[in-house]
């Protein structure tokens, strides 16, 4: 054997009297939960958010190591690429535009000061599907979203009248979306006036004004759409209900706050102020 491979018979019973060094052995522990993380995210974590989990698990490890370590074992995040596709219908008369409130001013300092809002398409079946949603820009968390087969204003009135009641009906809340007529419609607009919520739209063909939206639509798409073969809508439906709410709000790490989940960030945030 020692001549098949190359190496000297006293070099190889060395070898064999010499235990495994501590830092090859912390290296094999930290690699087996590296790759249980990996797995559990569907292979959709990086080096960071995985650095991140394995600081809840009390793991000793730097951010470089454990970036070294990935690239070791060859675990990079899946990071497929699709072309964008703008949801937003500017055709329909009758629509009334307001200003950018907004003005790409993302900061907050308590929720419910700044909702961004906007409609994705995704195909089920040969099939449209619309989902439109609300978030909340202190934590980031989904507060309401519809879905159905059409992308008129009913669409986003159901997710806005999820998100009052998710929030317990706050006033004043600045809500910002795009040019789209369903947010420019009358019947959308008079349901904000009763809610008392001050509107904003985009600049035309800005979709830096509506980063958060499209950071999480883009997300979306990596870590489910783009990854399952949905049976039937109901399907599609059931699983996109599942990752918001199982596991987007409740379960990933978002850099924006302190590589925190939604829930987690406000619930500390709440602790903090008690």
């Amino acid at each position: 054997m020692c001549k098949l491979l190359k190496v000297s018979k006293s070099g190889y019973y060395k070898w064999l009297s010499c235990p495994v060094s501590n830092q090859a052995q912390a290296n094999l522990k930290l690699d087996k939960y590296i790759k249980v993380l990996f797995t559990k995210y569907a292979t959709d974590y990086g080096y960071r958010r995985i650095y991140k989990e394995l600081l809840k698990l009390n793991m000793p490890a730097s951010i470089n190591r454990v970036r070294r370590r990935m690239v070791k074992l060859n675990l990079y995040a899946a990071t497929p690429v699709k072309k964008y596709k703008s949801t937003t219908n500017k055709s329909c008369t009758g629509t009334r535009y307001v200003a950018n409130l907004l003005n790409q001013d993302l900061t907050t300092t308590a929720p419910n000061q700044k909702w961004v809002s906007d409609i994705t398409e995704t195909k089920v079946r040969g099939k449209k599907l619309y989902l439109a949603v609300i978030i909340d820009l202190y934590s980031r968390k989904v507060i309401g979203w519809s879905m159905n087969n059409h992308m008129r204003s009913g669409l986003i009135i159901d997710a806005l009248n999820m998100a009052m009641n998710n929030r317990g009906y706050p006033k004043y809340v600045l809500l910002h979306s795009d040019r789209g007529s369903q947010y420019a419609s009358y019947k959308y607009q008079r349901i904000l006036k009763h809610y008392q919520i001050i509107q904003s739209m985009s600049a035309t063909g800005c979709c830096y004004d509506n980063a958060a939206c499209e950071s999480f639509f883009a997300t979306l798409k990596k870590e489910l759409i783009y990854k399952v073969q949905f049976i039937d809508m109901h399907d599609a439906k059931s699983s996109i209900f599942s990752y918001i709410e199982a596991f987007y709000n409740k379960v990933r790490l978002h850099s924006s706050i302190s590589y925190l989940a939604p829930l987690e960030f406000e619930s500390r945030q709440l602790a903090m102020a008690a």
